[in-house]
C-alpha cells in the first residue's frame, strides 16, 4: 500500500510540474493584465505574417488601438480601475475577432490586431465596429458607469509597407492622425 501511494505521490507531482511548466510559457507569451499575446510575442507573430504573406501573395491589415485620454482616466479613478478598463478592452478584442486574427497588448493603453487576409477597406469596416463596441461599452468603476472611446490607426501589406516595423510606424502615424482628429 505504501508503493502505491509513492508512485501516486510521485505521478500527482510530474502532473503538478507539467502544468505548472504550462502555465509558465503560457506567461512568456502573454500579457498578464489582459491575456492577450504580450509585445514581444506580438513581434515574433508579425514577423511570420509577413514573411507568410510574402511567400503566398496575401494581403493583412494591422490595426494599432489607443484608449483616449487614459492619463485622465487613470488620475480620475486610479490604476485599478484603468487595469479593470484595460482588461475589460483586451475582453472585448478576445470576444470579436478571429481566431486566426493576432491580438496583442503593444504596451501601456495600446493594443494591435493583425487581420490576417483582410484588405484595408475590410479593416476600415472593423475598426469602426471596434470603436463603436468600446464606446458603447459600460466600463463598471467604483459603482459608476464610465464610458471610453479608442482611437486607431490603420496600416495594409503590401500597400503601406511589406515589413512588420513599416506597418507598425504607418499605423502609429494614422493612430496620431486620428487622436489629432479627436481633440
Amino acid at each position: 500500500m505504501v508503493i502505491f501511494t509513492s508512485i501516486g505521490n510521485y505521478i500527482g507531482l510530474h502532473i503538478e510540474k507539467a502544468q505548472l511548466y504550462e502555465r509558465v510559457q503560457e506567461l512568456a507569451v502573454r500579457d498578464g493584465l489582459t491575456g492577450l499575446y504580450n509585445h514581444q510575442e506580438f513581434q515574433r507573430l508579425l514577423g511570420l505574417e509577413v514573411n507568410r504573406a510574402k511567400r503566398y501573395s496575401k494581403e493583412f491589415s494591422l490595426m494599432l488601438i489607443d484608449a483616449d485620454y487614459f492619463k485622465q482616466f487613470n488620475d480620475t479613478y486610479g490604476h485599478p480601475a484603468g487595469d479593470k478598463a484595460l482588461k475589460d478592452i483586451g475582453d472585448i478584442l478576445k470576444k470579436n475577432f478571429r481566431s486566426v486574427d493576432i491580438a496583442a497588448r503593444y504596451g501601456g493603453e495600446e493594443f494591435v490586431v493583425v487581420l490576417i487576409e483582410t484588405p484595408l477597406k475590410q479593416a476600415e469596416d472593423v475598426a469602426e465596429r471596434l470603436r463603436s463596441l468600446v464606446a458603447s461599452h459600460i466600463f463598471h468603476i467604483e459603482g459608476k458607469a464610465v464610458s471610453l472611446t479608442v482611437s486607431i490607426g490603420l496600416a495594409s501589406f503590401p500597400a503601406d509597407s511589406d515589413t512588420g516595423e513599416g506597418l507598425v510606424k504607418t499605423a502609429d502615424h494614422a493612430l496620431y492622425n486620428s487622436k489629432k482628429q479627436r481633440s
